[in-house]
């Protein structure tokens, strides 16, 4: 039974759905139907990234902060929009997704609204906004693993090497390909 195009629309504007589960669900989903097609000695591996989302013009949004941009190297307002994916080389699955602010208060131009219900999903999400990014990376990373989204391997940016990250991610059973920095 087919539904009309404003069906869609309300499902996609709703604010009180929790996105990321339904993301997480349909991601194990996909993924379990492709893992049946694909060969056992296909490698599998999560892709981690992050993005600057800019909103120089605004003022008042809700956690709007000061974000460094490491492809332009200045500082931005704005989000930074932290995502993990499933890919087996021939396909990629979106399979989490957490939208930052910034976890130093001085970083940040507006806080979360008062009016919003503490128990509620939209709350969780904007508190968990306010992480640093790695642990924001790790707890995707965890989500995706704990949701049954199996992979050989992790493959992040070299500004998340770091070696509590390495580590942990170890920890959890997946070997990491990444660029490693050029520290002093």
């Amino acid at each position: 039974m087919a539904v009309s195009n404003n069906t869609y629309y309300r499902f996609l504007s709703e604010a009180y759905y929790n996105w990321k589960k339904f993301l997480s669900l349909l991601a194990v989903r996909v993924t379990s139907a492709f893992d049946k097609l694909t060969r056992p000695e296909r490698v599998r591996v999560l892709a981690l990234d992050d993005s600057v989302i800019k909103r120089n013009r605004s003022r008042k949004v809700e956690l709007l902060a000061r974000i460094y941009d490491h492809v332009e190297h200045k500082f931005q307002r704005g989000f930074s929009l932290l995502t993990l994916g499933w890919s087996d080389g021939y396909r990629f699955i979106p399979a989490g997704f957490n939208m930052l602010s910034s976890a130093a208060k001085r970083n940040r131009y507006q806080k979360i609204s008062e009016h919003i219900d503490h128990r509620s999903n939209r709350y969780k999400a904007r508190q968990e906004s306010l992480m640093s990014e790695t642990a924001a990376a790790i707890l995707l990373v965890k989500r995706t693993l704990n949701a049954s989204i199996t992979a050989d391997y992790i493959l992040m940016d070299s500004w998340f090497t770091t070696e509590p990250m390495v580590k942990t991610i170890l920890a959890e059973g997946l070997d990491v390909i990444d660029m490693v920095k050029q520290l002093k």
